[in-house]
């Protein structure tokens, strides 16, 4: 190794990481050797120890026994240096990430005895799922159990710091602090995230200020025809092709129907004389799912267009607008962004980079800070579609957001959702609530779970999750709508199961409820009609649990 920047080396699978007495330990790799593994990358780990997080984003723990941390798709570039020094070198991306001080060996393991899956294996009997990120960054996660991404999404700690450093530094000093070149900068930096959760490329992306946006003007830019839209889409994605109904365009609906694939339905639709078809990538209410890829060859069959709404896919699932063929691809930020309101993301083909803008706005031009009032030129690539000064703080936030999603990557994030959504659906299928797809359907999404019951109203049964176990979820279409994503774990589900069994053996019907002064002090009583005894919750949790240092909710027994 040579300078201050090692190269990435190949690399090396498979690695056990484990944390030793703030030692992260492996074992035996030569000193002064390359490698790129899959660090865990601001990853927690369950454990019952006292729990810090290093400056370098590593979690290291005072652990007594080796603990097993769950790996991410984080490449980074290990130096080891002299062994017995016990230091390693990080970089990430070619940027020497600080330390904080943690001595590490590493250590290669055997490939051919697997010990990292037994001990996988063993982990997830033992423990179930856990977050893939640290729960501390999430407020929220401290008093309730959120389920709610799809609806409004939390915003991690980092994120919220980088937002009200630029808001405060903004605000009190103006242009001291913000110059011309720097709006701009931001949002280069914002493409370029975007153009990597987006699979496409930073000239194809623009900054919008909000989804309707993007989509208002992917419908502007279609030519007169009919369009294809699913009658249960969320009312931003047609709203814009109903606006020109009167102007001869037609609109086919399509009904998502649990028994039939959605993308076949849509398929269907497609026919000469469409001129666009609009439609989520996953449906907000039911998370049924369509096949980019095969939509967008059957619409451009015909001359039509595909415009996707990736608003509840983009930072829960792959997001592959070139592979898709795609024309047209937008997504909110607040949702599974990670991100706040006032952005967007609004992606364009290249044969649609020269189309001139319907809306056009001061900050398309090449040069935004030139203003020029008496002619109109426009910027190279998507950014011709921007229109103004958006919200620099959320920009900011969204940036550093989607920047540690893409570092988890897209498979890691859906594998994660998968695995709680198998605990899930498992366990309350027993209690009456069925998916409204199962998820080894090809249009089910592992992240957007739609729970339905026979019996029960699902508007009384969310507001009493979250009235009286501080579950906040969602009702949509007549379904709890559970939304999983990278800071849920095994505790949440058991947590959403517990409180789902006791609603429906009380039938809703709360017979007595003590006074309520705070989280513990309070006492929920149901009567069950069968007579049982009073089931009593006093931190509003059918499952008890406690946190730990590091923001974690450990199981334990009622006793």
């Amino acid at each position: 190794m040579n300078g201050d920047h090692p190269s990435f080396g190949t690399q090396v699978d498979p690695l056990l990481l484990v944390v030793e007495r703030q030692r992260l330990v492996a074992g035996p790799l030569d000193s002064n050797a390359d490698l790129v593994v899959d660090c865990p990358y601001r990853q927690s780990h369950r454990t019952d120890h006292p729990h810090e997080i290093g400056n370098s984003g590593f979690d290291h723990a005072r652990v007594d026994t080796p603990t097993l941390i769950p790996s991410v798709s984080m490449p980074m570039s290990v130096h080891c240096g002299d062994q017995r020094d016990g230091i390693i070198e990080v970089d990430a991306g070619g940027s020497r990430l600080p330390t904080g001080g943690v001595a590490s060996h590493l250590v290669r393991r055997d490939p051919s005895t697997q010990p990292w899956r037994r001990a996988a294996d063993r982990q997830r009997e033992e423990h179930g799922v856990d977050a893939l990120v640290p729960r501390l960054d999430f407020a929220a996660l401290a008093q309730s159990v959120y389920l709610n991404q799809a609806a409004l999404g939390l915003i991690p700690a980092q994120s919220l710091e980088v937002m009200l450093e630029h808001l405060t530094q903004t605000a009190q000093h103006g242009n001291v602090r913000l110059s011309d070149e720097e709006e701009l900068r931001i949002l280069d930096e914002l493409r370029a995230a975007g153009a990597i959760l987006l699979g496409t490329e930073p000239g194809a992306v623009a900054v919008l200020g909000g989804a309707s946006e993007g989509l208002a003007t992917a419908a502007a830019l279609v030519p007169a025809g009919d369009v294809v839209l699913v009658a249960t889409d969320f009312p931003s994605v047609t709203h814009p092709w109903l606006a020109g109904s009167a102007s001869g365009r037609s609109v086919t609906w399509v009904e998502d129907r649990a028994s039939v694939s959605l993308t076949e339905s849509v398929l269907d639709a497609i026919r000469p004389g469409v001129a666009a078809v609009c439609v989520s990538a996953v449906m907000y209410g039911t998370g049924s799912r369509v096949d980019c890829a095969v939509l967008a060859d059957s619409a451009h069959e015909v001359g039509a267009r595909l415009i996707v709404d990736a608003t509840q896919l983009a930072g829960a699932g792959e997001v592959a607008m070139a592979d898709w063929g795609a024309d047209f691809v937008v997504t909110s930020g607040y949702k599974w962004l990670c991100g706040h309101g006032g952005v967007a993301l609004f992606a364009v083909a290249d044969d649609l980079l020269d189309s001139i803008p319907p809306h056009p706005g001061w900050m398309g031009t090449p040069n935004p800070f030139a203003f020029d009032a008496t002619r109109r030129e426009q910027a190279p690539g998507a950014r011709r579609f921007e229109q103004s000064t958006i919200a620099y703080a959320s920009a900011l936030g969204l940036s550093e957001s989607v920047t540690r999603l893409n570092g988890i990557g897209s498979g890691a994030i859906e594998a994660h959702a998968r695995l709680l959504a198998a605990e899930l659906v498992e366990a309350v299928q027993p209690l009456g609530w069925h998916p409204f797809r199962n998820l080894d359907d090809p249009s089910a999404s592992p992240h957007i779970i739609a729970l339905q019951h026979a019996d029960l109203d699902a508007t009384a049964v969310r507001a009493a999750l979250h009235r009286d176990y501080g579950i906040v979820t969602s009702a949509r279409l007549n379904a709890i709508r559970v939304s999983l994503h990278v800071y849920n774990d095994t505790g949440d589900i058991e947590s959403l199961v517990g409180a789902l069994a006791t609603i429906g053996k009380a039938q809703c019907e709360r017979t007595s409820v003590d006074s309520f002064h705070g989280p513990g002090k309070g006492r929920i009583r149901y009567q069950p009609p069968d007579g049982d005894r009073n089931i009593q919750f006093g931190d509003h949790r059918p499952i008890a649990r406690k946190s730990g240092a590091d923001g974690r909710s450990r199981r334990t027994n009622r006793g």
